[in-house]
């Protein structure tokens, strides 16, 4: 029997990605759903996963992925958007009105969502505002992004006040506190967050960044584990590595298949067992050990021009 050909787990990326740009969605299900046997909580795999099933109009596998999204990045801008289409095209305006706003929050110069959220007012309420408000998750976005530090911290405080379910703001008051080294406070909201997420990327790497140092090899390897579940490639990553993109495409090689079967049967019930946590606090060590040889030989590879 001939040897499969390997491509890096990103091209395999790239290649669905193409599939659904040309409308060849449920050859690109197929693909993704042949990723998620090897990598059940593949987050990037989920992010094609949900525009493809999006684009056939698959609206209960397309809403059940988006969800999973959310648990991992509280702000996915594609995730927010697909609820709110998926949520109006059942007629429950209430929840399409707040996941578009949420999708707002991430872009609030956006012009075309400012259009959207005065239709879907109007849809709802009968009638549309003149201006959309700019609400507090808006106003922490942009003090982020002008990295207006302590407005940042003020405006999320006050949001977790007012709605102690929204992550996103914990998220960011985590993030704001990490990047001014209040780093004991930024440790208690992850810690605060992932009791409630336990995959929740941004405040796992945060506490993988800043427990690391601390000579706590237990818990930094859980929480690099964790993220390594939904993101692959952060398994390879070390403490100086500056981010993920830093790792090599080739440290991940997947088999490439042309027409891959659908073998996951009834997709909800895998999604459902994907997502129980996995991450235990044994056996560890060996792990890490293997991932260390893993990244040795990858820079070996790198930097002897091997590849």
């Amino acid at each position: 029997m001939a040897t499969m050909q390997k491509i890096p787990l990103r091209i395999f990326y790239r290649k669905i990605e193409e599939l659904i740009i040309d409308q060849q969605t449920d050859s690109a299900i197929s693909h993704a759903q042949y990723l998620l046997e090897e990598y059940p909580k593949n987050i990037s795999v989920y992010k094609l996963l949900g525009k493809a099933f999006l684009e056939k109009q698959e609206f209960d596998y397309a809403n059940t992925v988006f969800e999973k999204i959310l648990l991992v990045e509280p702000d996915d801008f594609v995730s927010h958007i697909g609820i709110s289409i998926i949520a109006e095209s059942f007629g429950n305006l209430e929840k399409s009105l707040e996941s578009m706003r949420r999708a707002y929050e991430l872009e609030p110069s956006n012009e075309s969502l400012q259009t959207e959220v005065k239709r879907l007012h109007e849809s709802k309420d009968g009638f549309a505002p003149d201006q959309v408000r700019l609400t507090r998750g808006a106003l922490i976005n942009m003090y982020s992004r002008s990295q207006l530090t302590e407005q940042a911290i003020a405006e999320a405080r006050l949001g977790i006040q007012e709605s102690p379910n929204r992550i996103d703001y914990k998220v960011h008051l985590a993030n704001m506190l990490f990047h001014s080294g209040m780093n004991n406070k930024a440790i208690e909201i992850c810690l605060d967050i992932i009791s409630i997420l336990p995959y929740c990327k941004p405040a796992l790497v945060i506490l993988y960044k800043l427990i690391t140092p601390l000579g706590k090899i237990n818990d930094s390897t859980v929480y690099k584990t964790r993220v390594g579940e939904s993101d692959p490639y952060f398994s390879f990553i070390k403490p100086d590595t500056e981010s993920v993109d830093d790792i090599p495409d080739i440290a991940i090689m997947i088999e490439e298949i042309k027409k891959p079967n659908n073998t996951l049967g009834n997709f909800n019930d895998f999604i459902e067992e994907a997502w129980k946590e996995t991450t235990r606090r044994n056996d560890l060590s060996s792990s890490a050990e293997q991932i260390e040889d893993w990244t040795s030989i990858i820079e070996d590879a790198v930097s002897n021009n091997g590849i």
